[in-house]
């Protein structure tokens, strides 16, 4: 309790051995964010929070649920009779083959020679989390806001989908967001309305409903 707290060693004894999943315990995300901002830290390794932000509108429950969700996607054994302790679920079945979104109607369907399925391919993904698609800005105000992300937290390369507080954002890197914003856009963000709009488009269509300058 006296002593200097490695936290910088100690996350990179875990980032050594390859561990897959961080979660924080406790409200907010100030252990997330310095994850996030380590020297070692990559985006294989996901990194979760248990409880909101005292700023977040959101529910607990929600956090907690999307958290376990998540952890369970990227492999974490989960104790589900434990979680759902004292309420009734019903176990569903749900079919085997993959959801491949492709629609078939009998009016377009050739009965004689009927379409030749292509090979399943399977797609790994680190982070247990789907590739998302990188999203350009589409107005002069999104490519500011994202321009100002970058700045602020290091990284050249941002979608109008990222949200601040997963790259590593905290409330002092957000102090720095907020004065780049209103120099650069001409409107004075609040710490809220950045934890309500915490992407770049959410934060975009915030500013632009303020007639920025």
């Amino acid at each position: 309790m006296r002593n200097t707290v490695r936290f910088s060693d100690a996350l990179h004894q875990l980032f050594d051995t390859d561990c897959s999943v961080l979660l924080e315990v406790g409200p907010g995300r100030t252990l997330s964010g310095l994850a996030h901002q380590h020297s070692a830290s990559t985006r294989g390794c996901l990194v979760l929070q248990s409880l909101r932000h005292p700023s977040e509108v959101r529910q607990d429950s929600n956090v907690l649920l999307n958290a376990v969700g998540r952890m369970w996607q990227a492999g974490v054994p989960i104790n589900w009779d434990t979680l759902h302790h004292g309420e009734h679920r019903c176990v569903t079945g749900l079919p085997t083959y993959p959801f491949e979104r492709q629609q078939f109607r009998l009016d377009t369907v050739d009965i004689e020679s009927p379409p030749t399925p292509e090979p399943l391919s399977a797609t790994i993904y680190p982070s247990g989390e789907a590739d998302v698609e990188h999203t350009a800005p589409a107005s002069d105000i999104e490519a500011a806001v994202a321009k100002a992300f970058g700045q602020v937290l290091g990284l050249s390369e941002i979608s109008t989908n990222d949200n601040f507080f997963d790259l590593g954002g905290d409330s002092l890197v957000a102090v720095q967001l907020r004065a780049l914003i209103r120099e650069t856009v001409g409107v004075e963000v609040t710490v809220r309305t950045l934890f309500e709009s915490p992407t770049v488009a959410l934060l975009a269509k915030r500013i632009d409903k303020q007639d920025p300058t």
